[in-house]
């Protein structure tokens, strides 16, 4: 069996490290196997940092103008690969997928990676997969899929070791030793703005009463405006750090902290490290402690601010957190989430046994009208992303 995966990277200066990026590399490589051949096709402006040094990578450049002589390379590789199935990570990197599967007549997949259900445009696919669960009941309900075969599978994440001598500089560069230490990996950016500042007025609720605790935001900048507005806050016990030493791998640091917010795939990293974990929320100012009664409830919404919280839930969390930095030793038992929930170990039989199951049919009339559409805008949003990309470089 052999599967060729697309993803694209045409859009910010900082382009090809999001969270996807990562989770296709841990599906690719838990599925690879002798039986199974994967392959990572990258089109966009430059490669991926994340996905670029893998053995089975591939970059086709790609600005959204040259769509013809892209997609005539790409052919000409998987003529000599000749793949059983197509499968897309993006909506951008979809046209491809979707061009390659109806040519060969070969299955195609899209991966929708987490997010609001409320984008502007989303593809179609006759297979798609969902990481999380509201995501699958909303396009479940979409006139548009309502053909498709839509799978649940929560994304996952590999075992990974902690890089403990960054860690012991991290601590000496910071001057945190004996601290209480909260983190928040994300990218800087508008996207990500709530999260992050829902961290800090948290650790700032928390300095009021425990003096001995610290905030460390770690992550890229991908909009200069919020990162002005974050260095205005920086204090002795809040931490901008952007250094890449730190940025290009912070799931290796992450042993640093006592208790980590979390979204995505970056909450799913922290429990492998069993952190204390909170997660944001849509409707209050503060994230809130994540514990057995309210966990799978936040893992519907793919631990995401899309997650309503209550005062109530707020209230309590405060407490407890609180007398979690009041003991001497903190304990936490998020290992058991990432061992029944995200651990990569179950991953591949979930995959493989979508891609089995699956068939090349011939589209109807009312699909191949969203299909053209679908075409038109992804080209066209894939020419608006790279002069947005030329004018900011």
């Amino acid at each position: 069996m052999t599967i060729v995966y697309f993803i694209s990277s045409i859009g910010s200066e900082k382009i090809g490290i999001g969270g996807h990026f990562h989770s296709l590399k841990t599906i690719s490589n838990s599925i690879n196997s002798k039986e199974v051949d994967t392959h990572i096709f990258n089109v966009g402006i430059k490669p991926s940092l994340v996905l670029k040094n893998e053995n089975n990578f591939q970059f086709f450049y790609y600005n959204g103008l040259n769509v013809l002589e892209t997609l005539y390379n790409i052919i000409k590789v998987c003529k000599e690969l000749d793949p059983d199935y197509y499968h897309a990570f993006d909506a951008n990197s979809s046209l491809f997928a979707n061009i390659l599967g109806y040519k060969f007549k070969k299955p195609f997949f899209l991966n929708k990676c987490g997010g609001s259900n409320q984008v502007k445009f989303f593809p179609y696919s006759p297979n798609l997969i969902l990481f999380s669960n509201d995501n699958f009941l909303y396009f479940k309900n979409k006139p548009k899929f309502n053909d498709s075969r839509l799978k649940l599978i929560p994304n996952r994440v590999q075992n990974f070791e902690t890089n403990i001598s960054l860690v012991e500089e991290l601590i000496n560069d910071y001057s945190l030793d004996n601290k209480q230490i909260f983190l928040r990996i994300t990218r800087i950016s508008k996207f990500y703005k709530k999260t992050i500042f829902q961290a800090i007025n948290l650790i700032n609720k928390i300095h009021e009463k425990n003096k001995n605790v610290c905030l460390l935001i770690i992550g890229t900048v991908q909009d200069q405006d919020v990162y002005i507005d974050l260095k205005s806050l920086e204090n002795n016990f809040i931490k901008i750090i952007i250094d890449q030493k730190y940025v290009t791998n912070a799931k290796a640091i992450i042993d640093v902290s006592d208790f980590v917010i979390g979204t995505g795939r970056g909450f799913m990293e922290a429990c492998s490290k069993n952190k204390i974990m909170l997660a944001p929320n849509s409707n209050l100012d503060y994230p809130v402690l994540v514990s057995d009664s309210n966990f799978l409830e936040i893992f519907n919404m793919n631990f995401s601010e899309r997650y309503i919280s209550n005062l109530k839930e707020l209230n309590e969390s405060f407490k407890n957190i609180e007398k979690l930095i009041n003991k001497k030793v903190l304990q936490s038992d998020s290992k058991k989430w990432f061992d029944l929930y995200f651990s990569s170990e179950k991953i591949k039989k979930n995959y493989i046994n979508f891609y089995k199951t699956s068939e090349y049919k011939v589209l109807k009339l009312n699909i191949c009208i969203y299909v053209f559409f679908d075409f038109i805008y992804q080209v066209l949003s894939a020419i608006l992303q790279f002069r947005n990309f030329k004018k900011n470089t």
